[in-house]
């Protein structure tokens, strides 16, 4: 997956995310290096004042709503695969636990 291909998928997940208090945010590969990368890393981090995120119904509206399945979920990381084929790891920074914010 290349740099724009990973910011269209960004922008895809954003108001999904968003419906469940979160934003999305690209790091790994695909931001800091040119050309095809063997995947995507997106952060997806809670709003400031949201509730925390719930992660189960986030996922299964993220495979209903894109054309990402869920292959493996790691914990911190899920990993996911598009029906084209591209790998896709979303992570939760805080792996559920403690507090998102600082206030």
């Amino acid at each position: 997956m290349n740099l724009a291909q990973a910011v269209a998928l960004c922008v895809e997940l954003e108001p999904i995310v968003a419906v469940h208090g979160g934003h999305v945010s690209l790091t790994g590969g695909s931001l800091y290096k040119d050309g095809e990368r063997k995947d995507a890393d997106i952060v997806i981090y809670r709003h400031k004042f949201a509730i925390p995120v719930a992660w189960e119904k986030l996922l299964s509206d993220i495979e209903v709503c894109t054309d990402l399945f869920l292959i493996k979920d790691c914990g911190r990381v899920k990993k996911f695969r598009r029906k084209s084929g591209a790998y896709v790891d979303i992570i939760d920074p805080n792996n559920g636990e403690g507090d998102y914010t600082n206030g």
